[in-house]
């Protein structure tokens, strides 16, 4: 994963994050425009949150955390 794709799941989350939450779903629909891949990505962070997600600890290390542990 890029630098520049974890970006965009750190932005996409905050920005869910700042919605009302029965305005998240189809926002984040909307956001991922069909990219199924952002769309996990997300909602895994989004799922994290309150443990150790991406209001406590920055997508970006987070994710690096989870490629590094990931078994090939």
């Amino acid at each position: 994963m890029t630098p520049e794709r974890l970006g965009q799941i750190e932005d996409l989350c905050y920005a869910v994050l700042e919605r009302a939450p029965g305005e998240r779903g189809p926002f984040l629909t909307d956001a991922c425009r069909g990219d199924d891949e952002l769309l996990r990505e997300v909602e895994l962070l989004l799922r994290q949150n309150g443990s150790g997600g991406p209001l406590e600890r920055p997508a970006l290390q987070m994710a690096a955390s989870r490629l590094n542990n990931r078994v090939p």
